[in-house]
C-alpha cells in the first residue's frame, strides 16, 4: 500500500500502490501545467465518508509506494483521471479501464 501525504500537517491517505502511481501520473500532468483543482477520496482512502483536498503547487504534496518496482501504466486511466479533474466534480479515483487487446 501507499501513500498520498498532503499539506503542512502531513495528513496522509492510504491508496494501493498500483492506483497512487496513476493518480501521481494525472497529479504531476496537471501541476506541470500549471493548474489547480479538487481531488475528492471516497471511503475506501478516508475509512468513511468522503473527503476533498485543494490541489495547488503551493500546498507540499508526496506520494509515496512501498514498492520498489516501477508500476506499468494504464494510459487511458490517468487520461480518465486528469478529464475528471477538470470536471465541476475534479479529480476522484475511478476504476481503471480494461485494455483492449491488439488482435
Amino acid at each position: 500500500m501507499g501513500h498520498l501525504v498532503y499539506g503542512p500537517d502531513a495528513h496522509s491517505y492510504t491508496i494501493d500502490d498500483r492506483t497512487i502511481a496513476h493518480l501521481k501520473a494525472a497529479v504531476f500532468s496537471k501541476l506541470r501545467r500549471g493548474e489547480t483543482f479538487t481531488l475528492t477520496l471516497g471511503s475506501t482512502v478516508t475509512g468513511g465518508g468522503r473527503e476533498t483536498i485543494w490541489i495547488t503547487q503551493s500546498i507540499p504534496l508526496r506520494f509515496v509506494s512501498d514498492e520498489d518496482a516501477p508500476v506499468m501504466l494504464n494510459r487511458q486511466w490517468v487520461e480518465d483521471l486528469v478529464a475528471a479533474a477538470n470536471t465541476n466534480n475534479g479529480m476522484r479515483i475511478v476504476a481503471e479501464p480494461v485494455l483492449a487487446l491488439a488482435g
